[in-house]
């Protein structure tokens, strides 16, 4: 891992340039999915607004709900550097940058489902934001193992000199394969015929299944009846795209009844 490192008098901190590369592949590739939907949006507008919104989201959650309720400090006690210093956590920045966005999409008019499709962007930041994670040593690694595959981090920010799970690389593994697998369906030339949402609904859903599995591994302090806050936002993920998907499948199903019923009629 390299938490940081020199050019000169000038210091570079690898989770820093990370998170900047995801801000540069979420401009590139929204102004690809834009185009090629000939949406009246700007990813030149939309991303300061929902990164902005992510970052202070992604603060809050850490701020309130791991210092807060976790480690039960009293917030009122709490000073401003303590918010600077608090951990990113990806749930409450995803919250806050979705309301950003729905908030944007109902003022130009967009319909949601149409937008949705574009979360394959979203598995793959944050599996970039995660090799910043890894980089840095930041804690967000395993418990112990003794697979072979274990690491250590001696020199990072929160160093551990015991083999652990590199959470980290799982993370970053299953987010782009999610996007491999779905970003090609949501720019194809048959996407028209495809349930509008369909695609992003598989995103969160899939991103939800992996992340609450991978949290069984984390060391993460455990929020509710054995499970962490990720495992419980994970499910409330999970339950909500279920549901949606059941509401898409709704219409092509009742599509399929009405084209067989049409072609009895041309045989009858």
């Amino acid at each position: 891992m390299m938490p940081f490192f020199q050019i000169g008098e000038l210091t570079l901190y690898t989770f820093g340039l990370m998170m900047g590369l995801s801000f540069c592949v979420a401009y590139w590739l929204g102004e690809v999915y834009i185009r090629r939907h000939n949406m009246r949006l700007s990813m030149s507008f939309m991303l300061p607004a929902i990164l902005t919104a992510g970052l202070i989201g992604s603060k809050l959650d850490g701020f309130l709900v791991l210092d807060g309720l976790l480690h039960h400090r009293n917030l009122a006690d709490m000073s401003w550097s303590a918010f600077i210093s608090s951990e990113y956590v990806f749930f409450g920045g995803l919250i806050c940058g979705t309301l950003v966005t729905l908030a944007i999409l109902h003022v130009r008019g967009i319909p949601l489902a149409e937008a949705l499709d574009a979360a394959p962007i979203v598995a793959i930041c944050y599996g970039i934001g995660r090799i910043g994670c890894l980089l840095a040593g930041d804690g967000d690694y395993g418990i112990p193992t003794s697979l072979p595959w274990g690491m250590t981090f001696p020199h990072g920010i929160v160093p551990t000199l015991v083999r652990v799970h590199p959470n980290p690389i799982y993370q970053t593994i299953y987010a782009g394969v999610i996007f491999l697998v779905l970003w090609p369906q949501s720019i194809a030339k048959d996407y028209p015929r495809r349930p509008r949402g369909s695609i992003g609904v598989d995103t969160f859903l899939w991103m939800g299944i992996c992340r609450f599995a991978t949290e069984f591994i984390s060391r993460n302090h455990k929020f509710f009846a054995g499970l962490t806050e990720a495992q419980w936002v994970s499910v409330v993920l999970i339950i909500g795209m279920l549901v949606l998907r059941r509401q898409l499948d709704r219409p092509s199903r009742s599509m399929q009844v009405s084209n067989h019923a049409q072609s009895m009629t041309h045989i009858a």
